[in-house]
């Protein structure tokens, strides 16, 4: 990924796990990601001679329940730890250490079609930072499937 405003690229690293909490039906899971993210320096800016920034250590987990194949409730979560930046060899004293989480709604209105609406905010931190969010996320899926001259 890059990050056209900051002049920088950053590489993820994580391990995805899906635990299916009920073992006879694929109703509720837990998803677990934990992962660490790395940064390039930026040295392109008018205003700095360089920014870098220390790693960023994310836990995110969604806990999934689906009432049906359309209709599923999350609970999400997401613990920070790290990544402060320092400019020009000064620490700018922004490192994060904070965890949040969200209550969530989805529903699928077609296999192509999904809408997900997301209520939450900050729970824990310990520099003064804020957030809140109302979030609504609607997804279309494009698959291209080319189809074998058999089936035609």
């Amino acid at each position: 990924m890059v990050n056209i405003g900051t002049n920088r690229a950053t590489f993820e690293l994580g391990t995805p796990m899906v635990i299916p909490l009920v073992k006879k039906a694929d109703k509720t899971n837990l998803e677990i990601f934990p992962s660490v993210r790395f940064f390039t320096k930026n040295d392109e800016s008018i205003a700095f001679d360089e920014k870098t920034q220390a790693p960023l250590f994310i836990v995110e987990s969604h806990l999934i329940h689906k009432f049906n194949k359309k209709l599923r409730a999350t609970f999400n979560s997401r613990y920070q730890l790290g990544g402060e930046t320092t400019t020009n060899n000064t620490k700018d004293g922004n490192s994060f250490n904070s965890f949040g989480g969200s209550l969530g709604i989805g529903y699928q209105f077609h296999p192509l079609i999904d809408l997900h609406v997301d209520y939450g905010g900050l729970l824990l931190e310990d520099n003064g930072i804020r957030s809140e969010m109302f979030r609504v996320t609607l997804n279309l899926t494009y698959i291209n499937v080319k189809k074998n001259a058999k089936n035609l």
